[in-house]
């Protein structure tokens, strides 16, 4: 016998098709004796499943990278606002430019007004 839980299963089973218990026993004795019972792994088979356990992660690895840089290049297709972006150098990009360096210029001034209304606050006299 190579194995007691194997034993107690064979029994389970036989007693469950049927048979009594010392009929039962008596099969499960027979059966554990046969060379071959039941599925077994030879150490050429758990090779083989472990070579393509790894054959399986390593495509997983690879199409996993392909999904995923394909997901980045197509998010750089849109802005942040979801709509589509505009293509480098184009008059849309540079509309953008254009506007985002008047707004710098726009706040610089401000911050330049501000600055001349504080300091004729602070020495009104002196004109």
């Amino acid at each position: 016998m190579d194995d007691l839980d194997d034993f107690n299963r064979l029994v389970g089973f036989y007693r469950g098709r049927g048979l009594s218990e010392s009929e039962a026993y008596g099969k499960a004795e027979d059966r554990m004796e046969e060379p071959h019972h039941g599925p077994s792994l030879s150490t050429h088979d758990s090779e083989r499943i472990t070579e393509e356990t790894m054959k399986q992660l390593m495509l997983g690895l690879v199409l996993g990278s392909v999904v995923t840089g394909g997901l980045v290049d197509a998010a750089r297709l849109y802005d942040s606002n979801g709509q589509p972006s505009a293509p480098a150098g184009s008059i849309q990009q540079q509309d953008y430019f254009r506007q985002r360096q008047q707004w710098l210029d726009v706040t610089a001034m401000r911050r330049t007004q501000e600055e001349a209304l504080r300091q004729q606050r602070l020495s009104p006299c002196v004109r």
